[in-house]
C-alpha cells in the first residue's frame, strides 16, 4: 500500500507493477475500473484528474481492491456490479457473474419474436441477478416476468437490479426449485442453468472456482441434469405457440438436443456466441 502523498496517475502506475503476479493477468482497464470504483469517478474524470492528488482514503480502498484482485478475485466481484446488454447489474455471493456469452441467448429468444410489443409472459429459471429477463423486458416493452431461483439472496439481487433498471412492476420473484412452485402457463421459458459436469469444477479458473457460486456452476456427474427436469416439465408451463430458451456448453448442442428429442420437443434452433461456439438453444 502506498502512503505518501501520490496522484491518481502514480496510484495507477503503482497498480500495474502490483499485480505482476505469476499465473495472473490484470489488464490496464481493470486497474482503471477498480480506480474508479474507489474514488466515485466516471472515466472522463478519472482522465481529467490525472495529475491531481489522490486522498488518502482512494488509496485506501483502492490498494485493498489490489489485494483482492491478487487474490483472484474477479474484478465486478469486487466493485459488486457489472452491465449486461446495457443494463447495470448489482452482485453478490449468490449470483453468477453475467457473462458476455448470455447476451446470444437473449439475442436468439429475441429473433422469435416478431413484434416486440405484443404481451408475453416470460419465466424465467435459475434467474441470478436476473440478468437474462431484465434484458428481455427492456426489450418487449409489454412483457412481464415471473423469475424464479433456489437462493434468497440472489432474490434479493434480482430485485435490486429490477428496482435499478425501472422494471420492477413487470418483474416478479418466486423462490422455488425450478417448476415446483410454479404456476401458470407462459409464453416464453428461458434458463441458464448450471451445465458443467462435477468432475470439471476443479479445473475451472480461479476466479470462477473461488467466487462464483458452485450451486450456479455444477450440473451433475454429465452437466445435464438441470436440462432433464427443464426439458421434462417445461411442456406443463408452456403456452400454445410458445417456446423454450436455453443456455448450452459450447459442446452440448448434441447432448441437449437428443434430451430434447426424447423428451418431445421437436423443433430445434441454434445460436452461437461471437466466438463462433455454440451457445443457445430454442425449443419448441
Amino acid at each position: 500500500m502506498m502512503t505518501e502523498p501520490v496522484s491518481f496517475a502514480d496510484i495507477q502506475s503503482w497498480a500495474q507493477k502490483e499485480v505482476v503476479r505469476p499465473g495472473l493477468t490484470v489488464s490496464g482497464g481493470e486497474i482503471e475500473l477498480l480506480l474508479m470504483a474507489a474514488a466515485g469517478f466516471d472515466k472522463a474524470t478519472l482522465i481529467a484528474r490525472q495529475r491531481d492528488p489522490c486522498p488518502g482514503q482512494v488509496v485506501e480502498v483502492f490498494s485493498g481492491y489490489i489485494a483482492r484482485r491478487i487474490q483472484r478475485e474477479p474484478v465486478f466481484r469486487i466493485v459488486g456490479k457489472r452491465e449486461f446488454h446495457g443494463l447495470e447489474l448489482e452482485l453478490n455471493e449468490a449470483t453468477l457473474e453475467p457473462r458476455d456469452d448470455t447476451e446470444c441467448l437473449v439475442e436468439a429468444v429475441l429473433q422469435q419474436i416478431s413484434n416486440r410489443q405484443d404481451t408475453v409472459r416470460i419465466l424465467d429459471l435459475g434467474t441470478g441477478t436476473g440478468a437474462v429477463a431484465l434484458a428481455l423486458l427492456t426489450e418487449l416493452s409489454n412483457a412481464v416476468c415471473v423469475a424464479v431461483d433456489v437462493e434468497q439472496h440472489a432474490l434479493q439481487a434480482a430485485l435490486s437490479n429490477a428496482r435499478r433498471c425501472n422494471l420492477r412492476t413487470r418483474f416478479e420473484t418466486l423462490h422455488s426449485n425450478w417448476f415446483d412452485g410454479v404456476e401458470g402457463i407462459f409464453d416464453i421459458i428461458v434458463s441458464n442453468p448450471p451445465y458443467i459436469s462435477s468432475s470439471e469444477i476443479q479445473e475451472l479458473g480461479e476466479e470462477v472456482r473461488l467466487f462464483d457460486p458452485q450451486i450456479a456452476l455444477d450440473g451433475g456427474d454429465d452437466g445435464l441434469n438441470a436440462y432433464r427436469v427443464i426439458l421434462a416439465e417445461a411442456r406443463n408451463h408452456l403456452a400454445t405457440g410458445g417456446f423454450l430458451g436455453l443456455e448450452i456448453g459450447h459442446d452440448q448442442k448434441a447432448s441437449v438436443g437428443r434430451l430434447a428429442r426424447m423428451s418431445g420437443w421437436n423443433e430445434i434452433s441454434s445460436f452461437t456466441d461471437l466466438a463462433g461456439l455454440d451457445r443457445a438453444l430454442i425449443l419448441r
